[in-house]
């Protein structure tokens, strides 16, 4: 009993220091996803079985999407997303390395479905439900499916004043990107109309949320 005692701490302790050094060489200066890999891979073996075993399959997704590995990444993501099905953030990176990997089709449909995830989740988080209306504007413009984005653009400023209300940052950097949107479409009439309104709405913004919107407008 003591020896299984001791050697389930030193499992833990070495969970620690896995979990540690994968952090460390995936985001640092001193990044080595090589090395970031081989922890994280050491640390999901030492808990086959652990509640979070979901989240080293994320942490090794995104270390293969940083590699521009997609389809091992795609693989883990999925393993992820079967071990919780409702996970959003899983599904948001498999929809992003389908973008990457050139596979709209999919990423929309990945997309649609974590709308669906959200908008049947009164507490949703807000930034992630505005963000991944974001993203489906984002992608129809790329593909061409204008009037399908410029509702989805139209939606997030709709969104934003229900959230946030008339006065705030978030309604106004809505407009500005609907207005962006416009002008990526060649609709300069259109563009001009809500960047207009923008302009306006900035007189009404709290003063602190102006900083905001200035650093909004740099990005």
């Amino acid at each position: 009993n003591t020896n299984n005692l001791l050697n389930v701490l030193l499992d833990n302790w070495k969970i620690i220091a896995y979990d540690s050094l994968a952090f460390l060489y995936t985001w640092s200066p001193k990044r080595d996803l090589g090395k970031a890999l081989i922890y994280t891979k050491k640390s999901l073996n030492l808990q086959p079985t652990s509640p979070m075993v979901h989240r080293h399959h994320l942490d090794i997704g995104n270390i293969y999407s940083l590699l521009n590995q997609y389809s091992q990444a795609e693989k883990h993501f999925k393993i992820a997303i079967d071990l919780e099905p409702e996970n959003y953030l899983a599904k948001e990176f498999l929809a992003t390395i389908y973008q990457n990997a050139g596979s709209y089709d999919k990423a929309m449909e990945v997309y649609r479905d974590i709308l669906q995830i959200l908008e049947s989740d009164e507490n949703r988080d807000k930034d992630n439900y505005v963000s991944t209306l974001k993203n489906i504007g984002l992608l129809n413009r790329d593909l061409r499916n204008f009037s399908e984005a410029e509702y989805y653009y139209k939606k997030v400023v709709e969104v934003q004043k229900d959230l946030f209300g008339n006065k705030s940052i978030e309604y106004l950097n809505g407009y500005t990107e609907l207005g962006s949107f416009y002008f990526s479409i060649l609709k300069p009439e259109e563009a001009s109309k809500v960047f207009s309104r923008a302009w306006t709405m900035q007189s009404e913004v709290k003063v602190k949320d102006k900083i905001k919107y200035s650093s909004f407008l740099r990005e």
